[in-house]
């Protein structure tokens, strides 16, 4: 057992104690055999509880530290890049705050400028990430700790609807457009531009815009009336957009009044134009812009909800390019929605349906994409039916389709109800 220092004390004061009773015996004395004896006493009592068993000090704990993994996520990209994404940890009293470092969603958020974003699925498809716990333990005991589990105890959950806007690169065409991909609307959102060369002073023609941007979704203004405003032939510029080229001439298959009328070996009437006039019509109708590059430049304003369930009035200058031209030799038409549908891994004769959006005029063209997921990897025998006007549908032939999903993917697809065939 392990000598404490007032045992110590005991052991000197019982020593005292028989010399100061050796004392009396000897030499006597009422004030000596007295005080001998009290000491006696006293030092016995010590010695007693020198000797009782001492009560175990409990053993240390080991020590739990958690933070988060603040590394870059993309050897490509700085921490200043639009597209960067990382997480970083503050302490505020005894909690432990992490939150995502995005310097878009910072500049957005503290009303900065919107400007277009060029990517092909997402802004942050280079660095995304789910936020990583950095967690260090050390055992302060002095016994072996095996650790078996770790839970992770949540009070709450709760969504964030805050919206995101975005440009999504260029715009080709007569019109607006601006996606959302947060997951809350933007709503009662007043445009406020003009358009004008890019780069171009201020000075023009003012315009006002009213629109809603759904969660998860876009919204295309229609900007034909603020074209004709500021001198732009709309009219001409669509029956242009409709030509055909062959050997060196622009060829039109619709009555629309333009060159010189012939007919093809078939026997069908065309209206065609020569290189030269084609370029003469192009410029007068784009009018002020002759490059047929457009800025839109203005100010946003829109209503949003926060996560503590108020809501507020966002502000954002916007600056936005838009393309009188055609996308280029090559270059795809950019999507104007994605979408998502989860398959079956084990299953027949099934049939998985969601609602789609896209309404066309004459002679213009969408394009959109249509994620599939499933559980695992698996393969599908398929086709795509695409429903319009009620009761018509246009299906496109068989597709066979090998899908990957290794054990460690962590995202997951959203459930879909199945809907079983009559």
């Amino acid at each position: 057992m392990r000598r404490r220092p007032w045992y110590l004390w005991a052991t000197i004061a019982a020593v005292g104690t028989a010399c100061l009773i050796t004392a009396s015996l000897i030499w006597g004395g009422q004030a000596i055999e007295f005080a001998s004896w009290v000491a006696g006493i006293g030092s016995l009592v010590l010695a007693a509880v020198a000797l009782l068993p001492r009560r175990p000090t409990p053993p240390a704990e080991p020590t739990l530290i958690v933070s988060t993994h603040e590394g870059r996520t993309s050897t490509l990209l700085g921490d200043d890049d639009a597209g960067s994404l990382r997480y970083i940890a503050r302490h505020d009293g005894g909690m432990l705050l992490i939150e995502p470092e995005i310097p878009y969603l910072n500049s957005v958020r503290d009303g900065g400028e919107l400007t277009p974003l060029h990517y092909w699925h997402s802004p942050w498809e280079k660095s995304f990430h789910w936020p990583i716990l950095d967690i260090k333990i050390v055992n302060n005991s002095n016994r072996t700790v095996l650790f078996h589990e770790a839970a992770l105890h949540v009070k709450a959950s709760r969504p964030d609807p805050r919206p995101v806007p975005v440009l999504h690169g260029v715009t080709y065409g007569t019109f607006f457009g601006l996606l959302n991909l947060g997951w809350g609307p933007m709503t009662n959102c007043s445009l406020r531009f003009q358009l004008r060369r890019p780069g171009g002073p201020d000075g023009g023609k003012d315009f006002e815009a009213h629109f809603d941007v759904p969660a998860g979704g876009g919204t295309t203004v229609p900007l034909q009336e603020q074209f004709l405003d500021v001198g732009v032939d709309v009219p001409l510029l669509e029956k242009l957009s409709q030509l055909g080229y062959s050997f060196g001439d622009y060829l039109i298959r619709r009555d629309v009044g333009l060159g010189r009328l012939v007919e093809d070996s078939s026997g069908h009437q065309l209206w065609r134009l020569d290189r030269a006039e084609y370029e003469t019509l192009r410029r007068r109708a784009l009018g002020p812009f002759p490059d047929g590059h457009v800025e839109l430049a203005g100010t946003l304003q829109y209503d949003q909800a926060e996560i503590d369930g108020s809501h507020t009035r966002r502000t954002n200058a916007i600056r936005s390019a838009i393309s009188l031209n055609e996308p280029l030799a090559g270059a795809p038409l950019p999507p104007s929605h994605e979408y998502l549908v989860q398959l079956r891994s084990d299953g027949k004769n099934y049939i998985e349906t969601l609602p789609v959006s896209h309404s066309l005029a004459p002679g213009e063209s969408d394009r959109f994409l249509i994620s599939i997921a499933a559980d695992r990897s698996s393969v599908h025998e398929l086709s795509l039916q695409l429903r319009y006007n009620d009761d018509r549908v246009v299906a496109s032939g068989p597709i066979n389709l090998t899908l990957f999903r290794s054990t460690a993917d962590e995202m997951p697809a959203s459930p879909v109800d199945h809907q079983e065939p009559a």
